[in-house]
């Protein structure tokens, strides 16, 4: 039988890491486990996840204390934590509707051949959303010239075979991107399922608000570029230009509400 793992990372997550654990656990596909990688948090974090292990004890919640590693270093010992066949990355301020993995593991059944798999994702504000009824919808391959332009695959929303879930350390930032990137131009098959089973939490303190820069940007473009050249598509420098300068003049207010197939929820 094919086996699940969640991960979690977190580092000072003490606000919203039980409705993440909560959403986790209310999944109509058991996970074996789910890994929770404290990375060295200096709040109540670990106070949080232990009460809610100790309530919900079938949920197989495993945390693991280290000290501060670094968000790749912690992602990737988490990796090696994980005994399922599958990963489905939960970050700590984010939700997943209730059929999201059971969603996701079904199209993996009638498709063999899908190496990673991500899903539609709604943004909300600080309180949880109702989820509500998601629809259906079909799947879709991601390609190498789709990822050069812009990342439609949200951390949270993936479901990635374990093997294949090695992140580049290295990095500051754009983890998920680099590794979607790289398993892209590899020839892996990654996949979209397009309907909202996942929920990204817009909120202050969240450290991809903090990295909104002229350094990330940057990253992001150098990034692009370089699997834009092993692509050999030179098309694609002209896609990472035009992003260069939408995000160095519009203000992320801006692009947040006309990116595509992202809508702020209402808050539940």
């Amino acid at each position: 039988m094919t086996t699940v793992s969640i991960l979690t990372t977190v580092r000072n997550g003490e606000a919203f890491i039980r409705d993440a654990l909560l959403s986790a656990m209310r999944q109509d596909f058991a996970a074996v486990e789910h890994i929770v990688v404290n990375d060295g948090s200096e709040d109540s974090t670990a106070s949080v996840v232990d009460v809610v292990s100790q309530a919900h004890p079938a949920a197989g919640i495993r945390l693991m204390e280290t000290k501060r590693r670094g968000r790749g270093a912690a992602l990737q010992f988490g990796v090696a934590q994980c005994r399922g066949d599958w990963i489905g990355i939960l970050d700590a301020d984010d939700i997943w509707h209730p059929k999201k993995l059971r969603r996701q593991m079904d199209v993996i059944g009638h498709n063999a051949n899908i190496d990673m798999i991500g899903t539609e994702t709604a943004l909300f504000g600080p309180s949880v959303v109702d989820t509500g009824e998601p629809g259906m919808g079909g799947v879709r391959r991601i390609t190498v010239k789709e990822l050069l332009k812009h990342n439609p695959v949200a951390h949270s929303s993936v479901l990635i075979r374990r093997q294949l879930c090695r992140y580049d350390m290295r990095r500051k930032s754009q983890l998920d991107y680099e590794l979607w990137l790289r398993l892209a131009t590899e020839g892996r098959a990654i996949c979209l399922l397009q309907e909202k089973l996942t929920y990204h939490r817009i909120h202050a303190g969240q450290h991809f608000e903090r990295l909104q820069g002229k350094s990330y940007v940057w990253r992001s473009v150098a990034l692009q570029g370089k699997y834009g050249w092993k692509h050999g598509s030179p098309v694609a420098f002209v896609y990472i230009m035009a992003r260069l300068i939408y995000h160095m003049i519009l203000p992320r207010a801006l692009r947040m509400r006309w990116r595509p197939g992202h809508k702020t929820q209402s808050p539940g």
